[in-house]
């Protein structure tokens, strides 16, 4: 019974996936350079008026906020999909009858090998580790805007981007 439960769940994942996956991805590729456009900015904050940095702030949490939001229930379905396992060993497999025992066997290996989730296009499952890398990239991001800031309080910067705005 928990062999079709997880199959029936699975099913409706790989369903939801093919929708999903687009707006994943569109997240994970655009989301970064935003996220890496408005640390700059905010770098910048000491030329910045309390208005424009208060906008900027607000967006980054706001893309913060949505991408990270999404890649962890990402993450929350991979980790309760792969929880099935922890339920398989538990059954007492002496009572069990050999055809049961290679049921169970196949389906630990199906549990344990391949990664259950949203992918973005079979490139990767989005997991806990995912996240982790995606957000210290961003940090790490964020750490060297701060340390090559431009000379003096980035009017510079600040200037080109209002040209380019008001173009």
């Amino acid at each position: 019974m928990i062999i079709k439960q997880h199959e029936a769940v699975c099913g409706v994942l790989s369903a939801v996936n093919r929708i999903i996956k687009h707006y994943l991805a569109g997240s994970i590729v655009f989301s970064f350079p935003a996220h890496c456009f408005l640390w700059v900015t905010l770098t910048n904050y000491s030329s910045l008026s309390a208005t424009y940095f208060t906008m900027i702030s607000a967006m980054t949490l706001f893309f913060l906020l949505s991408s990270f939001g999404a890649y962890l229930f990402a993450a929350h379905v991979n980790t309760t999909a792969h929880k099935t396992l922890d339920v398989v060993w538990k059954i007492d497999l002496s009572s069990l009858p050999d055809k049961g025992l290679k049921m169970i066997d196949i389906f630990t290996t199906k549990l344990s090998g391949s990664t259950i989730g949203y992918d973005i296009y079979g490139l990767f499952t989005l997991q806990k580790s995912n996240i982790l890398v995606l957000f210290g990239t961003i940090l790490t991001y964020f750490i060297v805007a701060v340390q090559f800031k431009p000379d003096g309080t980035g009017e510079k910067c600040l200037e080109m981007l209002k040209n380019i705005t008001s173009c």
